[in-house]
């Protein structure tokens, strides 16, 4: 008789696999496939068409915070995934090293590109200018003004009767009421004409009254957070035209060079002269302003705009920096000086675009006018300008 096979107890059986089996194996297929020479080389390739996007956004439209974050953080991630290709890709790289004459081809067109762009060479500037004319037109609609915060103001003398000029303005992260002043002047230095000033300075008056609660308290960082709990505010009109801020904007100042007989730049209830029409209240936001040549001029100025915001004080520009200067030791608190910027623009040129370049910075307490081109203890102030564009408008 024979026997039949019975199982052992011992002998697996062809159990259904469960779910985190099948799950396991389904994973295991899916990354089989995957290098890490393929997983990098299409993640660059996905971080490099979002941010071809994005900038074209940012060149041709007048973008919000949300695109710049995205340009930004996609940025960052393609340098990581760059320099990972580069370690996965280092022996067949060191191989193209080694063609020097190719090398220093890519260089130098590479470094010929940057110098010719940053100096604004043509067709660069060009190319850039017509960037800027797309964002300057889409400012002026209202649906973007409402969009993107920026504010369009239209300022001139009732008399004037030359160029319009738009000065296309977007701030930067440390900007917060800061006083600043846009001005015309000949290539030799002397004033020609504002096309805006804040009205607190144009009008020497100045509100608000701050007073220190701890005269003993150095401050060494911007304190515009924490205003509340370090400073008294208030409000005095009756003394608003007995303080003087020379130090806010000493280059505009002393180029204006208007004084009274104690040699204060503003007398008492009295605004300053040459700039009427041309002021008006400190913008919240990004802002776009429409200004006008008093006359007809003709060849090269020199465009300049000077700001500077209170209380942003820092590790160099701290409140105890210099003790014996009654004006940056008293109740202005400067803090960091103003900044100075400037585009030398010609209205003989079918040039319309100018792009304003950090140049200086003032007196840390209006001592004089000149601008100092040293600008070493300076940090936060140098954020409150994103760029300022000049056009020369055409008539239209």
């Amino acid at each position: 008789m024979i026997a039949q096979n019975t199982p052992s107890p011992n002998t697996p059986k062809n159990k259904p696999k469960n779910k985190p089996e099948i799950a396991q194996q389904a994973f295991t297929v899916f990354f089989k496939n995957i290098t890490k020479r393929s997983w990098v080389s299409l993640s660059l390739a996905l971080c490099f068409l979002i941010l071809l996007f994005t900038s074209v956004l940012m060149f041709s439209r007048s973008y919000s915070q949300n695109v710049a974050a995205v340009h930004t953080l996609l940025g960052f991630t393609l340098l990581a995934l760059a320099l990972w290709h580069v370690i996965n890709n280092f022996k067949p790289l060191k191989q193209h090293l080694k063609h020097g004459f190719t090398l220093c081809l890519s260089l130098t067109g590479v470094v010929l590109i940057l110098i010719l762009t940053l100096e604004q060479f043509p067709p660069f500037a060009h190319f850039l200018a017509w960037g800027s004319s797309m964002r300057v037109q889409e400012v002026d609609t209202p649906t973007v003004k409402q969009a993107f915060t920026t504010d369009v103001y239209y300022t001139s003398s009732e008399q004037a009767a030359g160029q319009k000029i738009i000065l296309d303005f977007r701030h930067g992260a440390s900007y917060h009421w800061p006083q600043y002043a846009f001005w015309l002047e000949e290539l030799e230095g002397d004033f020609v004409q504002a096309l805006y000033v804040s009205a607190s300075l144009a009008n020497n008056y100045f509100i608000n009254k701050v007073s220190n609660k701890n005269s003993a308290m150095v401050f060494r960082s911007d304190v515009l957070g924490i205003f509340d709990e370090v400073f008294n505010l208030e409000q005095d009109p009756s003394t608003a035209y007995q303080r003087f801020r020379h130090e806010a904007l000493p280059v505009f100042l002393h180029k204006l060079a208007v004084k009274d007989k104690h040699g204060r730049f503003v007398s008492d209830n009295s605004p300053l002269t040459g700039i009427d029409g041309y002021s008006g209240a400190t913008a919240p936001g990004h802002f776009v302003y429409h200004s006008q040549s008093k006359q007809q001029l003709s060849g090269r100025y020199r465009l300049r705009f000077e700001v500077n915001q209170s209380f942003d004080f820092n590790d160099y520009y701290s409140s105890d920096r210099f003790p014996d200067d009654p004006v940056y030791s008293g109740s202005g608190y400067s803090a960091q000086p103003s900044l100075i910027y400037e585009s030398i623009v010609d209205f003989d040129s079918p040039q319309q675009f100018y792009v304003m370049k950090l140049v200086g910075r003032g007196h840390h307490s209006g001592e004089h006018g000149r601008v100092i081109n040293d600008l070493n203890g300076m940090d936060s102030a140098l954020n409150i300008v994103e760029r300022v564009i000049v056009e020369l408008a055409s008539e239209r």
